[in-house]
């Protein structure tokens, strides 16, 4: 199954809802895209749920579509609380946390200021 704009849409209940995958593969929890515009599994990192919001953002390239690994990056939360760091190897964020919605920037540094590695 796929969404209006491609994106795999995969059960994470795994067979829970009827949903499952017929090909014996691992199901992933999360999906990015990938080098030739498809899209690949991939595990974020295990969160602390004690808040009822904890995001991540994946950051894609606007010209090529692949994620866009070690770009510097600042999230900035309504309360004026900033968050840096640089994108990991599938173009994620870090998670971003907080008690309820909450509306934010996220400015991403030019490629020609990649983090070196």
């Amino acid at each position: 199954m796929m969404t209006s704009k491609g994106c795999l849409l995969q059960s994470t209940l795994n067979d829970v809802d009827g949903v499952e995958n017929d090909r014996g593969e691992e199901i992933h929890p999360a999906f990015a895209p990938d080098e030739d515009g498809g899209w690949r599994g991939i595990y974020p990192p295990a969160q602390e749920h004690d808040q009822a919001y904890d995001e991540y953002f994946i950051i894609v390239d606007d010209k090529t579509g692949t994620p866009a690994r070690n770009r510097i990056y600042s999230i900035t939360l309504d309360t004026g609380e900033s968050i840096e760091g640089h994108t990991y190897d599938e173009g994620r964020t870090q998670y971003i946390t907080s008690d309820k919605r909450r509306p934010l920037i996220i400015e991403v540094a030019p490629a020609s200021e990649m983090q070196a590695d």
